[in-house]
């Protein structure tokens, strides 16, 4: 009986220790969980700021009075602001994903793609001191 009474104690503390292991394997899981969720909601918290901020950077280009171009590493036009339209008499739809040399005088291509060049190895900017610099109308290209 002694021994029968020990084995079922045995027995339940091991039961004891399962359950245990079970308990905490469950609560990492669950501490598992909330972290991502808490991830999830941060992350939707940053998609959400980076969507705002893109709409302030478009509503900033578009309104801005001075033309605004951006091009890819191809030279694709990626953005056609209102005052490019107005400058350059073309819609946004025409241009986006053509070329961007289609706006710069036939004499200062050369130099232009070799400042491209330049810059897309380098990274280094000489436009600093273009400020100002007049390229022409549209209608002169």
């Amino acid at each position: 009986m002694k021994v029968d009474m020990e084995i079922q104690l045995i027995e339940r503390e091991q039961a004891a220790q399962e359950s245990q292991k079970t308990l905490t394997e469950r609560e990492l899981a669950l501490d598992r969980l909330a972290d991502r969720e808490s991830a999830l909601e941060e992350l939707q918290k940053t998609q959400e700021a980076l969507r705002h901020s893109e709409r302030r950077l478009n509503a900033i280009i578009q309104s801005a009075m001075d033309a605004i171009i951006t091009v890819d590493e191809q030279g694709r036009v990626l953005i056609f602001n209102a005052a490019a339209e107005r400058m350059f008499g073309y819609a946004a739809c025409e241009v986006t994903g053509g070329a961007m040399e289609r706006f710069i005088p036939q004499r200062f291509r050369a130099s232009h793609s070799a400042h491209v060049l330049r810059f897309s190895t380098t990274g280094a900017s000489s436009r600093n001191g273009d400020a100002g610099r007049d390229l022409g109308s549209a209608g002169q290209w």
